[in-house]
């Protein structure tokens, strides 16, 4: 039997030296073991440049896992690892053939889903860890006091889950070590032929499987030590809790010899923090300490990134050897990508120590994304698909197929795409109506862009029929394979003009045609069919879980997680991320065992980790960043997350904190974009800094970058006290006033447009520039209005002269049904994108609204107004509705004498006598209307076009909005009120339109809304204007 020494002490003590003495003076016939391969490196390392050692043979230092490995291969055993993927397969086929089998019956349709096998193959990982047998674990589940009716279903799966891997020869990581503990039980393991001792060091617990495996290697050795993370002070129980049940696990199954090591005191903050961390006393900070801790509050998660990397910048221009400074972050998966972007910009090498997953590589996301794509064919997915270089490589008239989709009206749907993409080139191809002009406007090259997404619409068409149906299992992971060839993705990946993404791709994609190559492999046999998206649900779970390692620098800042940082030391350590939430991270979630199951399954023999045992090891790895950093430590945490919810910090840097007291732990607040000029560590700070103030770094700003410095001036312009300028739509256009001149044609919408907001119709009628609508799949608001429109138009047409209630009734109301059906048979066709029963119910919608329409004016009585003319269009119009049309514009004389000119159509003119008339102006619904302001000036315009151009002679006595359907309608006129405001109106009105003329025949078009809330919040320019009262109050304030 060996000799068994357990040495206990933490980092800070003599116990890695003692550890290491004993390695130094067996050299050669000693094996050492760590919980982590960065820590077995380093512990060489250290070996043999402090110790002066000789090389060796093998791995003298290495972590269990790969001592497994290695001991199995000097038996001769070839073992078949299963990776993740592997033994997700292998579950897969488990749980089909139990549920065919009626074994999952208790499961219903869950037994299908990701969720269940997810979660039931880590309850196997766990009961392997804990060397429970699938027979055990059924005989001692049935001795639970409160059983679950998940119990039969674990043992049922676990049972067939090891069964299947003992016919195959096949083994999981657990499997490993049950192999290579029934190789020591058996005799002596060839790799130990000439050890004397094995060791131990850095571990904090050991899981069942590899504490059984060390007590079958104890007889074949002199000496077995372990060094454990372990101080015996009463105090500090509560952070050591986790050691110490190991160590009770130890001294059960050995006769231990027992070794212990004290820290010195400390002698500076972190060493304090380290001591006293969990401490159950209150101890007082010791004067004399130095300090090497500081605390960091940034704004969010980006500022954070960007302060820390300033800091390691700073650093690296002292003469700090990069490998000395680490930065660590709980969850490094979501931070890696970011890490690169912005370290690279600053220039700072990176070694990320933990491998990314494919998942984060844009060749798996493409994939999947088109996969995704082809179950719905919504347009956002589609074009995301045909738009990456990744599919066919790079179309120079990819940048239109987006305003192509919308000018077709896609919205989802294979055929739709099709039909729509076809529709808008017959369109295209019309000759005489201008339709196809209209369709295309504003792109350049229309036809040729047309063309091209039509092919690559085809292409996606071949992968889709490629990829339709059931296939076997095997045939997936092969059709993507091949897919990948087909796309030209290895040929885009080879020219990707940024060499970091261009090694980056070109290892994501070996990794995954690895990862598809032992897919088919392992799913050859498999003879069940699956469907395109149950493939891409297994791709997605595969990729997320399958890392690949990117090429790197040899050399750099070490970016780690807190597991990896275990054993290792650093000059100086930046812990980021430190938030609640992440800091200590959630334990996994368990959906097959509550926490009470869980204690409940302890007592029967069954001791799975529950959110305690994960508790204590979050807290032991966040002691061990306390002594990682020799030199200088850093603590930051976020105000912010991604999603602008606000953030606290951890519970443990709150502990730090309140461990060093306010004064010492006092920390330092970094919300501010631009850094000081001396921080300043890439080209974007230096051109922040600038911006900022400082004088000095003007001149290369200017020089480098001249474009920033003149969008640095106009904001400044735009945010000073001087008056509106250029760049607020005050310009200095020579032809504004020839083009808005006496000739111009306006319609009221420009005027009441201006009235509203100056920029936004300098951005709609100076700039041209409208915002293009997406197709919903819903009815189209202005379609609807046309219908209406028409079919109002079609129904008094038929009575013209006659008031509804002198409508025949029977009669009218069929009249409504076909009015209705002309109507949305003409222009319902505009909503191509709406499903054909959203189009169904809004015909039947018509048909209601309509026939209330007629019942509320038959009840009203009123049979003294005839609606006689409709659709009246005056100006440059180019459908005429109605015999009483004028071509000629109507010309408003204004006070001043400028005369303007109007185009418009008025819905309907009701004739009460030979001299009295009405407008009627249709309205969906009715916005908040102000006449006396002059800011509606629509029926007033009207009312003076109809008196002096359309029917001189007569008079308008009244001028509503309505809304069919409905009893709401509005007055503009003020003529039939005890007094007369038409006169007071009518002045308004004109003073309004001359001052809209004469500002924007001065090319004044300040964003000076009078109602915020009523025109800015559905404004398409509101990003281009960017609104600010204060702003806006200040410019106002310095106008002359």
């Amino acid at each position: 039997m060996a000799e068994v020494l357990l040495i206990t002490g933490t980092r800070r003590s003599g116990r890695s030296a003692r550890i290491d003495r004993l390695m130094r003076d067996t050299w050669g016939r000693t094996l050492l073991l760590a919980p982590t391969r960065q820590f077995a490196s380093r512990r060489l390392e250290r070996l043999l440049i402090e110790g002066g050692l000789s090389g060796a043979w093998g791995r003298p230092v290495s972590t269990m896992d790969d001592f497994v490995a290695a001991l199995l291969h000097a038996e001769g055993r070839r073992p078949i690892r299963l990776g993740d993927l592997e033994r997700r397969i292998l579950l897969d086929r488990v749980i089909a053939r139990l549920e065919a089998g009626g074994a999952l019956e208790v499961l219903g349709p869950a037994a299908r889903t990701n969720g269940f096998a997810t979660h039931v193959l880590r309850m196997i990982t766990q009961l392997k860890q804990a060397a429970i047998e699938p027979a055990v674990f059924a005989e001692r589940v049935s001795r639970r006091i409160h059983p679950s009716p998940l119990d039969g279903v674990v043992a049922s799966v676990y049972t067939e889950y090891q069964r299947t891997l003992l016919d195959m020869g096949a083994y999981d990581l657990p499997g490993l070590f049950w192999e290579a503990n029934l190789i020591a039980r058996a005799g002596r393991p060839a790799i130990l032929e000439d050890v004397e001792m094995l060791l131990l060091d850095g571990f904090d617990d050991f899981t069942p499987s590899e504490f059984r495996l060390l007590a079958s290697i104890e007889p074949h050795v002199a000496r077995l030590v372990f060094g454990m993370n372990y101080d015996d002070d009463p105090c500090r129980r509560d952070l050591f809790t986790l050691p110490l049940r190991t160590i009770g696990k130890i001294q059960a199954q050995f006769a231990v010899r027992m070794e212990s090591f004290h820290e010195e005191a400390p002698r500076t903050y972190a060493e304090f923090a380290s001591r006293h961390f969990m401490h159950r006393g209150q101890p007082g900070v010791p004067r004399g300490l130095s300090s090497d801790v500081e605390f960091w509050i940034c704004f969010d998660f980006s500022l954070e990134m960007e302060t820390i990397a300033r800091a390691v910048k700073k650093l690296l221009i002292e003469g700090v050897d990069p490998d000395r400074i680490a930065v660590v972050y709980p969850n490094l998966a979501e931070a890696a990508p970011g890490l690169r972007a912005v370290f690279g910009e600053f220039g700072i090498p990176l070694r990320i120590i933990q491998p990314p997953s494919l998942w984060s590589s844009a060749i798996a996301g493409f994939l999947l994304t088109l996969l995704d794509s082809l179950e719905t064919w919504s347009r956002t997915a589609i074009l995301d698909v045909i738009t990456s270089p990744w599919f066919l490589g790079e179309c120079p008239e990819s940048g239109t197929f987006t305003r192509l989709a919308a000018r077709a009206g896609v919205v989802s749907g294979r055929s739709e795409w099709h039909d729509a993409v076809a529709r808008l080139k017959a369109c295209m191809e019309t000759d005489g109506s201008g339709e196809g002009e209209d369709q295309a406007d504003g792109l350049p090259h229309a036809a040729k862009s047309l063309e091209a997404l039509h092919e690559r619409l085809k292409a996606l068409d071949r992968v889709a029929e490629s990829a339709s149906g059931q296939k076997p299992e095997p045939a997936w992971p092969v059709w993507c394979d091949s897919l990948i060839d087909e796309l030209n993705i290895p040929a885009y990946a080879a020219r990707h003009p940024v060499p970091a993404i261009r090694d980056y791709e070109h290892a994501a994609l070996a990794a995954l045609r690895e990862l598809l190559g032992r897919w088919a492999l392992w799913a050859a046999e498999d003879r069940t069919v699956s469907s395109r998206a149950e493939f891409a649900a297994a791709l997605r779970h595969a990729v997320r879980r399958t890392s690949f390692m990117p090429p790197g620098a040899s050399c750099g800042v070490a970016v780690l997680d807190l597991p990896s940082l275990r054993g290792l030391e650093f000059d100086y350590v930046f812990l980021a991320g430190g938030n609640e939430g992440d800091l200590p991270s959630p334990p996994p979630a368990n959906a097959i065992y509550s926490e009470a199951d869980l204690a409940d399954l302890e007592k029967a023999g069954i001791a799975i980790e529950g959110r305690r045992a994960h508790a204590e090891r979050e807290a032991l790895l966040f002691h061990n960043v306390l002594d990682s950093a020799q030199k200088q430590l850093a603590f930051s945490w976020r105000l912010y997350s991604r999603e602008g919810r606000e953030q606290f910090p951890s519970p443990y840097i709150g502990e730090v904190r309140e461990l060093l007291g306010e004064t010492i732990a006092c920390p330092i607040v970094y919300d501010r974009i631009a850094p000081a000029p001396g921080e300043a560590a890439s080209w974007r700070d230096v051109c922040n800094a600038a911006s900022d103030g400082c004088k000095a770094l003007k001149p290369i700003v200017e020089s480098r970058f001249p474009f920033i410095e003149t969008a640095i001036r106009i904001e400044r312009m735009r945010n000073d006290e001087s008056p509106f300028g250029a760049y607020d739509g005050v310009v200095d256009i020579p032809d504004l006033a020839d083009r808005f001149g006496a000739d111009h044609v306006f319609s009221v919408k420009q005027l009441e447009t201006y009235a509203d907001c100056p920029f936004h119709f300098f951005v709609n009628y100076i700039l041209n520039v409208e915002e293009t609508e997406q197709p919903e799949a819903e009815f189209d608001p202005c379609v609807r209005g046309l219908i209406m429109h028409r079919a109002l138009e079609l129904l008094h047409r038929r009575y013209r002269g006659l008031s509804v209630p002198e409508w025949p009734q029977a009669e009218a109301e069929e009249a409504v049904r076909a009015a209705v059906n002309e109507a949305f048979n003409r222009f319902a066709r505009m909503g191509a994108a709406t499903p054909q029963g959203i189009l169904n119910a809004e015909r039947e919608r018509f048909h209601i609204l309509l026939d209330r329409y007629l019942n509320i004016a038959r009840s009203n009585g009123d049979n003294s107004w005839k609606p006689s003319y409709f659709e009246v269009s005056f100006g440059n119009t180019r459908d005429a509705g109605d015999d009483l049309v004028e071509k000629r514009p109507y010309r408003l004389n204004l006070e001043d004498g400028l005369p303007i000119l109007f185009s418009g159509r008025i819905d309907r003119i009701d004739q009460k006598d030979d001299k009295t008339v009405r407008i009627i102006d249709y309205k969906s619904s009715l916005p908040l209307l102000d006449f006396n302001t002059g800011r509606s000036m629509q029926l007033a315009v009207y009312a003076m076009a109809l008196e002096e151009l359309l029917m001189p002679g007569k008079t308008c006595a009244e001028a509503f909005f309505w809304v069919p359907g409905k009893t709401d309608h509005k007055e503009a006129l003020g003529r039939t009120k005890k007094t007369d405001e038409w006169p007071n109106r009518r002045a308004v009105v004109l003073d309004r339109i001359a001052k809209c003329l004469a500002g924007i025949r001065a090319g004044q078009f300040p964003p000076t809304t009078a109602d915020r809330d009523k025109v800015c919040t559905h404004c398409a320019s509101r990003r281009v204007c960017r609104f600010d009262q204060n702003r806006v109050d200040r410019k106002e304030a310095a106008a002359p």
